[in-house]
């Protein structure tokens, strides 16, 4: 027997020891396992089973998708009612009645309004009338802190004033204070001479400032002068010729003056013209 090309020719078994190789006598034919697989059918019970499980799975999830859309459908006609059409709102607001409001008639009757007269400018203060000069003295008491008031000369013209007046914290000080609608001062006096500065010097409540407005009259009667009319009224001691407090009433005229002397209490003791 020929060996193929390039294949070792395998070896015998070898047998145990002691022994020859065993061998298969001829004639007697090998054996067939009974093992050998067959040739099954395919199972088509298995495959009818899957097939009506998905069927039945696509049929239920088919019903479960109809049911909601039915669902939601069956929600928005209960809870969503179709609106009115614009034709059935102009029906229903057609039938509603329309209230009727009756005016009185109205009678405008012109009013005739005389017009206002133009404002009237206000007079200036008058100082010698009324008790305009007592209410000036009794401002620069105030306004000086003194109670009584001392005063060395008082000047008062028909629209202003002037006192001169001690100080009191400062006895020797002098001061002077002006009103012209409002008061203003005090401002420094200087004083000149040897005379004595307290013996000039007199209380507010030694004069009757009351009766000034009296003296003014008096005077022009008095004095009949062209053109007289009272420019001015000063009160003080009448030093050097007495120590009495002189109210001294000053008339002016276009061609003369003179002027008319009172006490404090208004008492007319002197009237001089020309």
């Amino acid at each position: 027997m020929n060996t193929p090309q390039g294949f070792p020719t395998p070896p015998f078994p070898q047998g145990p020891p002691g022994r020859g190789p065993q061998s298969t006598p001829l004639g007697a034919p090998a054996s067939t396992p009974s093992w050998m697989p067959q040739d099954q059918p395919p199972n088509k019970s298995g495959r009818n089973t899957a097939l009506a499980v998905l069927a039945l799975v696509v049929v239920i999830g088919a019903a479960a998708v109809v049911f909601l859309f039915t669902r939601d459908d069956d929600e928005t006609s209960v809870d969503s009612p179709s609106p009115a059409t614009q034709q059935q709102v102009d029906e229903v607001l057609a039938t509603v009645p329309t209230p009727t409001v009756t005016v009185p008639p109205v009678t405008v009757t012109s009013a005739v309004v005389d017009p206002l007269p133009p404002p009237t400018a206000l007079a200036p203060a008058n100082l010698f009338t009324g008790t305009r000069a007592a209410e000036v003295i009794a401002e620069i008491g105030v306004a000086r802190g003194a109670a009584p008031l001392r005063i060395l000369q008082a000047l008062f013209y028909p629209e202003y004033a002037f006192a001169q007046v001690q100080d009191p914290s400062i006895p020797a000080n002098v001061d002077e204070y002006q009103w012209r609608g409002d008061l203003s001062g005090p401002a420094p006096v200087t004083l000149t001479g040897d005379g004595d500065l307290e013996a000039n010097l007199f209380s507010d409540t030694e004069v009757n400032w009351a009766v000034i407005p009296t003296l003014v009259e008096t005077a022009l009667a008095q004095i009949p002068i062209e053109g007289a009319e009272v420019s001015h009224i000063s009160v003080q001691r009448n030093l050097p010729f007495s120590d009495a407090v002189q109210i001294r009433v000053f008339v002016n005229g276009t061609r003369t003056s003179g002027y008319l002397d009172a006490d404090a209490q208004g008492t007319v003791i002197n009237v001089s013209q020309g």
